[in-house]
């Protein structure tokens, strides 16, 4: 057996830091593509477009920003904003990837299972109109408009084990149908049967990262 020779660190001269890779991380805001506005029951379409060279979608980092306006004074449920949802559907080139029907209903038993009551009193209550241990969400008062940021959970996109980007150099773009729900199911009424919801502004926030050339041929 050979002797093992120790230098001192100053004279290994092939250990040198690696570079690091040249990388930017930025926001897009995608607009609903078939409207502006939607009543419940009906579907938006969000298209998150492909052959962008070198960059990738953060689907842990993704939600959607909506604008809720009741025409009569009502309450969410407890789950907050996530129970607006009644379906969504993820789809590439034709193929579909995942659907889930009353999504806000597995949202809402995600919240009571995972989320704290300090969540849902801070930033639950910002975001989703949540608040803290009790059974209803935030009131919301007649044909007052209130703006939610859904996170868009449960879905593959969001969680591959281990967690990876999502390619957006493909040549197919993913699109994403948010089915919301109808006012008697969503929301906690005084005078259940009554009253129209409208969704406004629905646009998908996405956190991207983009790698240089040189960096994308090493992926």
């Amino acid at each position: 057996m050979s002797d093992q020779l120790v230098f001192s660190e100053s004279l290994v001269y092939n250990q040198v830091k690696r570079r690091a890779v040249s990388a930017r991380s930025f926001r897009v805001k995608l607009n609903a593509s078939n409207s502006t506005t939607f009543a419940g029951g009906e579907t938006a379409v969000i298209d998150l477009p492909g052959n962008l060279s070198g960059q990738y979608y953060n689907a842990n980092q993704m939600y959607m920003l909506v604008t809720v306006k009741p025409s009569v004074a009502c309450k969410l449920d407890r789950g907050g904003a996530l129970g607006l949802i009644n379906r969504l559907q993820i789809s590439t080139a034709g193929a579909n990837i995942f659907d889930l029907n009353h999504y806000g209903v597995l949202a809402t038993a995600l919240m009571d299972s995972d989320a704290t009551s300090e969540y849902k009193a801070g930033y639950g209550s910002l975001m989703l109109g949540t608040i803290g241990d009790a059974l209803t969400g935030e009131d919301l008062a007649a044909n007052v408009a209130r703006t939610f940021a859904i996170p868009m959970v449960l879905n593959p996109l969001a969680l591959t084990t281990p967690h990876r980007l999502i390619p957006a150099f493909g040549l197919s773009a993913i699109q994403m149908r948010v089915s919301f729900d109808t006012m008697a199911h969503s929301f906690v009424q005084t005078a259940p049967g009554t009253g129209t919801v409208a969704f406004t502004d629905v646009q998908m926030v996405c956190l991207m990262t983009q790698l240089s050339a040189s960096a994308q041929a090493e992926v």
